[in-house]
């Protein structure tokens, strides 16, 4: 699972999800039964920066601690130095903490959070077969940064959620390089020609 936001989380749970957690769920029959019939043993969720970064909302991540049929893994180190700005970070590192400090208990599945990783290519010829990351280093601006480390994960399976590249609406000004309207601070400025200001 490429992404560090809670439609990643979502999509790691729903795969981790046992059948009589899926059940209650909105998701269709077919789809409870293909999780349910899958042969995934573990979901690694990737993220290109640190968990200090990760966009999750707290509840969300502290909803993965909670299934009934993983184990959650961290790896501590991965969490040595980790600066949260802001209540939500800081309440996640907790969180992630936490789920660093367990013992696993041999569920059936593992999820498995991996920070400081980008992918760089996906392998495989008539499948996916693994997919070959480079190991991140934040810039001052905690921007990732690859480095020259890589490495390949052996998996059969990659979802991308990534978030979204805004495009261009006709007539309204656009910045193409950061795909946004021109604001300021996330509101349109007054006497701007994209629109109502605010």
């Amino acid at each position: 699972m490429i992404g560090n936001g809670n439609v990643a989380l979502d999509v790691a749970r729903m795969l981790a999800l046992t059948q009589e957690e899926i059940a209650p769920t909105d998701a269709t029959d077919a789809s409870i039964a293909a999780i349910c019939a899958s042969t995934i043993r573990e979901v690694v969720v990737v993220g290109r920066r640190g968990p200090a970064q990760a966009a999750f909302t707290t509840p969300e991540l502290q909803e993965m601690g909670e299934l009934a049929g993983a184990d959650v893994v961290v790896d501590p180190t991965e969490l040595e130095g980790a600066e949260p700005k802001g209540t939500n970070a800081e309440r996640n590192l907790a969180v992630l903490q936490e789920f660093a400090a367990r013992k696993p208990e041999g569920k059936p599945m593992r999820v498995v959070f991996r920070f400081f990783r980008s992918p760089v290519a996906i392998l495989g010829e008539e499948r996916v077969e693994g997919i070959d990351l480079v190991r991140n280093e934040l810039d001052a601006n905690e921007r990732a940064m690859p480095t020259a480390e890589r490495e390949t994960l052996s998996c059969g399976l990659v979802f991308r959620s990534v978030g979204y590249q805004g495009v261009e609406l006709p007539g309204v000004p656009f910045d193409a390089a950061t795909g946004t309207i021109p604001n300021e601070g996330g509101r349109v400025p007054a006497g701007s020609s994209a629109g109502r200001p605010g």
